[in-house]
């Protein structure tokens, strides 16, 4: 019987000192993020969606496209559009989304760079969004 717990004993050290050399091995852990969250409501719609943030500016849409900068709401359009949805943003502040034209017959994709707006045309009508990185278009 003192075989027995011998080996039992022999087998738990062994498994301890695994153990520390699998601790050792292992990385130190990271601390953990805190993340801060905000409620951005459009006024007036019942159900709204924030798509991009670049950490001071948002854009999303509701009933209507929007920007949302620090509880401040304003309509976004791209002009010469019957419906517009803004998808992103990145941190140099470009807009990027969808549109449908005033005829409400052709839906297009759209860049805008300080106000300056670029229509993005596809190859046979099917609407392809671009997105927003925090650095660049994509």
């Amino acid at each position: 019987m003192a075989a027995k717990t011998t080996t039992k004993a022999t087998a738990s050290r062994s498994a301890q000192s695994e153990a520390t050399v699998n601790a050792a091995a292992m990385p130190a852990a990271k601390s953990a993020k805190v993340y801060s969250f905000i409620s951005v409501d459009y006024p007036g719609d019942d159900t709204s969606f924030v798509t991009g943030w670049n950490g001071k500016t948002g854009v999303g849409f509701g009933s209507e496209a929007f920007t949302y900068v620090t509880n401040d709401y304003e309509i976004y359009t791209v002009p010469d559009a019957s419906d517009t949805i803004a998808y992103g943003i990145n941190a140099s502040g470009v807009i990027v989304g969808g549109y449908v034209d005033l005829l409400g017959s052709k839906t297009h994709a759209f860049v805008d760079n300080a106000g300056a707006v670029t229509t993005l045309d596809f190859p046979g009508n099917a609407l392809r969004l671009p997105l927003a990185s925090t650095t660049r278009v994509i």
